[in-house]
């Protein structure tokens, strides 16, 4: 090592997985409300290039934030990619700044919510990034619209409740944390800051009953077999995942014909904040692998 060299070994390593590193600020373009057919207004925000219609044009991109939480989860990730895409970020119904709606939260339901934001934006295809939940609804989406989507990297997925290990998911430092965390981001971001209780009860019970998927349910997404324009899915994991049981990830890689599965060093369900140098270098290949 020469003179000039920063010492890489100054500073003592620490292991990324048992970090939970702090909220990053989201920066926007534009923010806006849709008022989907409940009547529910859901917020997004709009980062990067600006969006085109345009024949040849990168679709763009959609992330969706896990349970509890709110896009700006996914700023690092936001900010790396700025300069070469179009980005969409949604707080799902009930999180962050959208307003909760009706009767009980469901996959489903905010699937639905984020093909009327496409809708609304004229955005007649996208790529999707999410994570825990977000990645459900990644799923969902080429489930039931694959031909509004692109490609998913879908990061901390599950197909069933029993996927996840429920005293690691709330028990745990890290998930102590993170629990008191998001309960101080939902009072400072939602339009009901009053409401966090009643909300979290809500999506607590649909982590405790859904999704209900199996291998005959991923069946019905497209492959490249089928079509050229089927939607790519790329199934990720952290190496240290602590909330999905470790054999989750293989066994929809193994179910979703076509999938990919890809492992990431070091980090646990929140690798996008424990290694985002990382996780952005995979995110980016994958979003522009044709």
């Amino acid at each position: 090592m020469s003179r000039s060299s920063p010492d890489l070994l100054s500073s003592p390593y620490v292991l990324p997985w048992l970090t939970n590193p702090s909220t990053p600020d989201l920066q926007t373009t534009k923010t806006g409300y849709i008022e989907v057919d409940d009547g529910t207004n859901i917020w997004y925000g709009l980062s990067g290039l600006a969006l085109s219609p345009a024949a040849g044009d990168k679709p763009p991109v959609v992330f969706l934030h896990g349970g509890f939480a709110n896009s700006n989860y996914f700023a690092h990730q936001i900010s790396a990619l700025s300069s070469q895409f179009s980005i969409i970020s949604i707080d799902s119904r009930g999180h962050g700044r959208s307003f909760d709606g009706p009767g009980p939260l469901t996959y489903d339901r905010m699937t639905l919510d984020v093909v009327k934001v496409l809708d609304h934006l004229a955005v007649p295809k996208a790529m999707i990034v999410g994570w825990s939940d977000g990645a459900v609804i990644g799923l969902s989406l080429a489930l039931s619209f694959s031909d509004r989507v692109d490609r998913v990297f879908a990061f901390g997925a599950t197909y069933n409740p029993s996927n996840v290990d429920w005293v690691a998911g709330k028990d745990s430092p890290l998930a102590r944390d993170y629990f008191g965390r998001v309960a101080k981001e939902y009072k400072a971001l939602s339009p009901t800051p009053d409401r966090f209780g009643e909300v979290a009860a809500k999506i607590q019970n649909m982590l405790e009953t859904l999704p209900q998927w199996d291998a005959t349910t991923f069946a019905h997404i497209p492959t490249r077999r089928d079509s050229a324009i089927a939607p790519l899915i790329f199934i990720v994991a952290g190496e240290k995942e602590e909330v999905v049981l470790h054999d989750v990830p293989f066994t929809l890689r193994d179910w979703i014909s076509c999938s990919q599965l890809i492992l990431l060093p070091g980090v646990g369900h929140f690798g996008f904040l424990q290694d985002p140098l990382t996780f952005n270098a995979m995110l980016s290949r994958v979003l522009t692998y044709y």
